[in-house]
């Protein structure tokens, strides 16, 4: 067994991070999930909530916009679930 020793990988570090990587990836699609748990009276409920959004192909995308406006669905989405299982277990 070859042991890598610690110059070794550093070197390996510097060459992997770079600041001319040139990233040809294209994000098609992002998903996001929220999930939250209670307890009402003696049961425990979970609430859970998923999406996932296909990015059109057009360069005027917005990335960073659309993570943000998904995670504040689906963390709203969970929140309405959480509150509607409160409005029923208080009447």
């Amino acid at each position: 067994m070859t042991k890598i020793t610690e110059q070794d990988q550093q070197e390996i570090t510097d060459a992997v991070i770079t600041d001319d990587f040139d990233n040809s990836a294209v994000t098609v699609m992002i998903k996001a999930t929220s999930r939250v748990s209670a307890k009402l009276g003696d049961n425990y409920y979970t609430f859970e909530f998923t999406e996932e959004r296909f990015i059109p192909e057009e360069d005027s995308t917005d990335i960073e916009f659309e993570r943000e406006h998904l995670w504040d669905t689906v963390h709203e989405q969970v929140d309405l679930q959480l509150q509607e299982i409160r409005d029923i277990y208080n009447n």
